[in-house]
């Protein structure tokens, strides 16, 4: 059963974390269920702390086709994370409805004062709850499925996650499987910014260089077991690194200026 199962991953995997998804359709075996039953998914967590492994990732938002959409709300977190301080739960996507991955056009998913389906549930259930400090909001696709197409949907997020969970509870993510080399997505999350008039009109501060660096790993690595500066040092002290220090140094500003090839009269190409 799903015991031996958790026995079979800590001990011969040797898995830092484990990721559910709630929703499953039934069929073979499967079935949905909730991160909040007592009677099936208490004792699992059980067996995760004699194990050691107090992260819990969960699949929340973005209903995958043919699953039981009441069971992919995150309305489930509150008692799960509230029952369970010493675990560490991260909600995958954030919660972000979007079915079928389709967003309406223009700000049509925006709803009254911002909200958001599903993911402004459970901002609302942290902010009336502080006890939640142990659920960390992740952004796999659901950053690159607004950033570039829907930004103010995007601004929203991050600015209602930011203020309801702390900077240092929002986990970045790209679900690169789906939409290919992340690269595009390291680089839009490095240069997006919350909207100023969404900034103005609903209180979102904006987010700062360190937040982002926080949320681009930071926050996750004691999640998993990953000792930042044990990694950092196993990196060379190569040239291309210290170039890179020394244009942060400098403000991280292009220079402008343009290189390329001297022609000199009588040198053959």
């Amino acid at each position: 059963d799903f015991l031996d199962e958790i026995d079979r991953q800590a001990l011969g995997l040797k898995v830092d974390a484990l990721k559910f998804y709630t929703g499953l359709p039934e069929r073979d075996g499967e079935f949905p269920w909730t991160m909040d039953d007592e009677a099936l998914v208490y004792p699992f967590y059980e067996r995760c702390r004699q194990h050691d492994i107090r992260t819990i990732c969960v699949h929340k938002g973005l209903p995958l086709p043919g699953s039981d959409i009441q069971y992919t709300h995150p309305r489930d977190m509150k008692k799960a994370s509230l029952d369970n301080p010493d675990l560490n739960f991260v909600v995958y996507h954030s919660g972000f409805k979007a079915a079928n991955y389709e967003l309406p056009p223009g700000d049509g998913f925006i709803g009254e004062n911002g909200y958001l389906a599903w993911t402004t549930d459970l901002v609302r259930d942290r902010e009336e709850n502080p006890g939640m400090s142990n659920v960390y909001m992740e952004l796999g696709t659901t950053f690159g499925h607004t950033a570039i197409t829907h930004p103010r949907i995007c601004g929203h997020l991050l600015g209602q996650v930011i203020r309801a969970f702390g900077a240092d509870h929002v986990i970045f993510g790209t679900d690169s499987i789906w939409w290919g080399s992340p690269q595009w997505q390291i680089e839009a999350f490095r240069r997006f910014q919350i909207p100023q008039n969404l900034q103005d009109e609903f209180g979102y501060e904006p987010i700062t260089d360190e937040q982002k660096e926080m949320m681009l790993g930071l926050n996750a690595a004691p999640l998993f077991n990953i000792d930042v500066d044990a990694v950092h040092s196993r990196f060379p002290d190569d040239g291309l690194s210290k170039l890179k220090a020394q244009y942060r140094d400098e403000g991280g500003q292009p220079s402008n200026s343009q290189y390329g090839w001297v022609y000199e009269p009588g040198l053959r190409a």
